[in-house]
């Protein structure tokens, strides 16, 4: 809920209204991060986002879900060593839930070369 009147995004948000924030896409603000429509996990403000949330209203298994990502990527980094996106001018289809959004298939090659 807005406690003051306020303007987000050019709209103007009167004091009162109920808000529904949506983390669609974390990174993606144009006002924080140099080339919001790329995946760039090694950018300087990489975690200036508020996925999960702050301060006080910070998300408490925030790190537990970093951790998990981690491991997972590692883990398929070696199985699968020679996996690269196949490049392609195609969009694939999103699953877009209310909390956050994600290709529903990601599309590589997996030989040497």
């Amino acid at each position: 809920m807005a406690a003051e009147p306020v303007t987000l995004g050019g709209v103007d948000v009167p004091a009162g209204a109920q808000l529904l924030l949506m983390l669609m896409c974390s990174g993606s603000d144009p006002e924080v991060f140099d080339a919001p429509d790329q995946m760039c996990p090694h950018r300087a403000n990489a975690r200036h986002h508020l996925s999960f949330g702050v301060s006080r209203h910070r998300c408490p298994g925030a790190s537990l879900a970093r951790t998990e990502a981690a491991v997972a990527l590692r883990v398929a980094a070696r199985r699968l060593p020679y996996a690269r996106i196949t490049p392609t001018d195609e969009r694939p289809p999103i699953l877009g839930l209310l909390s956050f959004r994600a290709p529903l298939q990601v599309r590589v090659t997996t030989h040497r070369g």
